[in-house]
């Protein structure tokens, strides 16, 4: 006999199966990331294609089957529609679903990664959040999200030598994960840059917050633009 279990999932992904079918990808939280089956959503007249589109929080029945699980019932909790309507929500929104898919691997269940996912998304579709604090937002849940993941940078000491309190602009070697001091500079290669110094305490003040409060400290951030490009530098070096 099939079994069957209920959780809340966040849809990440949905693409063509079979003729009338799909397969999606959601986040959930009792169960982490799922790959499933929907059935009949390629019909016009499917109940749960609109439960299962991306950047949807819905409530699932999952029906566990001997090679693929499949979706009984969806309901959606919350379809995200301020995000939906607007274009620059929707760029940086699919970014974020986009490496949260790539980088999260399935049936890890993890309630930290289910509520930054869900509160991300709750707090981008308000309409107060411009696109200046969407981008915050953006960069806040990769530094968020990778520190859950294991991949926090080294910002502490020397990756060389183990110097302490190093206090000059920061040479950050993206391939090591860590800064270099100025005596141990001549080993650093290509994947080594120079930062100033407020950028890396931006970093930690972003880190330093509780996630839902992030948006409020945005005019103490300076050049978001240029942390978030360090902070995507150093995913694409060190995790994906």
């Amino acid at each position: 006999m099939e079994e069957t279990f209920y959780t809340s999932a966040i849809i990440l992904k949905r693409t063509v199966w079979r003729e009338h079918d799909s397969k999606v990808t959601v986040y959930s939280l009792e169960k982490g990331k799922l790959e499933l089956v929907a059935r009949g959503t390629k019909k016009i007249l499917s109940k749960l294609a609109s439960h299962l589109e991306p950047i949807t929080l819905s409530d699932l029945m999952v029906i566990k089957g001997r090679q693929l699980d499949y979706v009984g019932t969806a309901i959606s909790e919350e379809n995200f529609k301020i995000i939906k309507k607007d274009l620059e929500k929707i760029f940086l929104v699919g970014e974020i679903i986009n490496l949260f898919n790539s980088l999260v691997k399935e049936q890890e269940k993890d309630p930290q990664l289910f509520y930054l996912l869900r509160d991300f998304l709750f707090l981008v579709n308000e309409d107060k959040v411009d696109k200046n604090k969407t981008e915050l937002l953006s960069t806040a849940f990769k530094i968020k999200l990778i520190d859950i993941l294991g991949y926090t940078p080294n910002f502490e000491n020397c990756i060389v030598c183990g110097q302490k309190n190093i206090s000059k602009d920061y040479v950050f070697d993206f391939a090591k994960g860590g800064i270099v001091c100025q005596k141990c500079e001549m080993q650093f290669n290509k994947s080594a840059q120079k930062f100033e110094h407020y950028l890396i305490e931006n970093y930690k003040k972003v880190f330093g917050f509780n996630f839902k409060d992030v948006v409020n400290i945005e005019s103490e951030i300076q050049e978001v633009e240029e942390l978030k490009v360090f902070v995507d530098g150093y995913i694409l070096a060190n995790i994906k």
